[in-house]
């Protein structure tokens, strides 16, 4: 995370943007409040410390679930209880994801949103786990011609064909004339056991507006994509508007009026070393970045000069008989 001003990024040491709660990792404390956004559909977390001009230094990540919500009658302004102890709302930053239409202080997380097709998923695992275990069927039947077979002699034979290829060694067959030997599977609604999971995989895809190839769903298309503009598009489908509203909510909560936040997308979106080496020198021949921001992108260390920018019009040297408008002087 980034503080910015206009196109410039901010000069003052945000400590909070490189650690917001100093005793975990960053990356822990975004992904859980995006996990909390995603599945509960409200991130919360709470102000620990502040500067002498009042502005956010720490932050703690409160789970949403023990979080309550309720209105305050008069002004209508959210009431925040954590473990049925209210605290006070200045010191809560409450991120929410769409809006509860029974309660709009609160957001709506894919859970609740999806419930009906997510109880579907579980009773499918359910079924699976029980067929599995309780609905197993013989790998084969074997059919004899003797019509006068007793169930003694039947028991017999199944004792002797577990015992000879029941086990780690596979020995020849030596069967009555006229034996037949049946493959058993499992039933018809059985066996599509596995596309139902393909198909569940697609579902959940769908709720979180993913393309199914990150899930492991069937996706065609995909196979010769490059990750860059993988990630790209699923940047602007999918994680766009969870990082917009965690950029505007935290940054008008941690930092001053003018002052924005923005989450680094270039650790995703880079591409391979010798597109983006490809792309950053075309840049830098036509006067879109200078060199010095072409090695910042690439995490390299400033150089002496790179900072000027390169002229993109080609000049060519003149002969004294040539004017800048390529006639003969008279």
């Amino acid at each position: 995370m980034k503080a910015w001003t206009g196109p410039e990024l901010s000069p003052w040491p945000w400590m909070i943007l490189m650690r917001p709660d100093p005793t975990a990792e960053t990356a822990w404390f975004v992904e859980q409040n995006f996990m909390d956004w995603w599945i509960h559909g409200n991130a919360v977390s709470v102000v620990t410390s502040r500067s002498e001009s009042g502005w956010p230094m720490t932050m703690a990540w409160v789970p949403a679930p023990r979080v309550a919500v309720t209105e305050e009658p008069e002004s209508g302004a959210p009431i925040y209880w954590i473990d049925g102890v209210q605290v006070d709302s200045r010191d809560v930053i409450h991120v929410r994801r769409g809006a509860n239409r029974w309660n709009t202080l609160i957001g709506v997380g894919v859970v609740e949103q999806h419930l009906a097709a997510l109880g579907k998923v579980a009773d499918q695992q359910a079924y699976e786990a029980r067929v599995l275990d309780t609905s197993a069927v013989p790998s084969v039947a074997i059919v004899v011609p003797n019509s006068e077979l007793s169930q003694e002699e039947a028991d017999a034979a199944k004792q002797s064909w577990v015992e000879k290829y029941g086990g780690p060694k596979r020995e020849p067959a030596v069967l009555p004339n006229g034996t037949e030997i049946v493959k058993l599977a499992w039933s018809p609604a059985d066996q599509e056991l596995s596309e139902a999971r393909k198909l569940s995989r697609v579902d959940v895809a769908n709720m979180f507006n993913l393309d199914g190839f990150w899930l492991g769903a069937e996706s065609k298309g995909l196979t010769y994509r490059s990750p860059g503009p993988m990630f790209l598009m699923l940047i602007r489908q999918t994680l766009g508007l969870m990082i917009a509203q965690f950029e505007q909510a935290w940054g008008t909560a941690w930092l001053p009026p003018g002052t924005d936040l923005r989450f680094d997308r270039q650790a995703i979106l880079g591409d391979d070393m010798s597109t983006t080496i490809t792309f950053l020198s075309q840049a830098v021949n036509t006067g879109l970045m200078s060199v010095n921001e072409g090695r910042e992108y690439l995490g390299k260390s400033p150089i002496a000069g790179g900072d000027e920018f390169r002229n993109p019009v080609i000049t060519q040297s003149m002969t004294s008989g040539q004017s800048q408008g390529g006639q003969n002087d008279e």
